[in-house]
């Protein structure tokens, strides 16, 4: 009986454990031939944001978006302004249930557009 008990813990701290982490890693480069600034990613939600002042070209930075918030089915959003001034919003990916689908989002600026490129959870 007390082995079952042991198992049991395990299995619920395991569970909290996964459940706090429910988001998704970002890397962001800037393949561009300018610096963009006021980056922005977050859930079509906007529940939280991951954001970075600026990123210069050839620059990669990284984080994690938590999505402990998300309750409903949605998508990703990049937003940032290129170095003329001009807005840019990129919508792309889904997740459901406030759940992320994906492991991981590498993203690629381009002059004249964003590359998303998502990677599945392995289970």
């Amino acid at each position: 009986m007390k082995y079952f008990r042991n198992i049991f813990c395990l299995i619920i701290f395991i569970s909290c454990f996964y459940i706090s982490s429910n988001g998704i890693k970002v890397q962001i480069k800037n393949d561009s031939s300018f610096p963009i600034t006021n980056v922005k990613f977050y859930t079509s939600e906007a529940k939280s944001y991951l954001t970075f002042s600026s990123v210069k070209v050839k620059e990669n930075v990284s984080g994690f978006l938590s999505m402990s918030k998300n309750k409903i089915d949605g998508s990703y959003v990049l937003e940032f302004t290129r170095f003329n001034g001009k807005k840019e919003l990129f919508s792309n990916g889904y997740y459901t249930n406030g759940g992320s689908l994906d492991d991981e989002v590498q993203i690629t600026v381009k002059n004249d557009s964003a590359i998303m490129n998502f990677k599945s959870i392995e289970y």
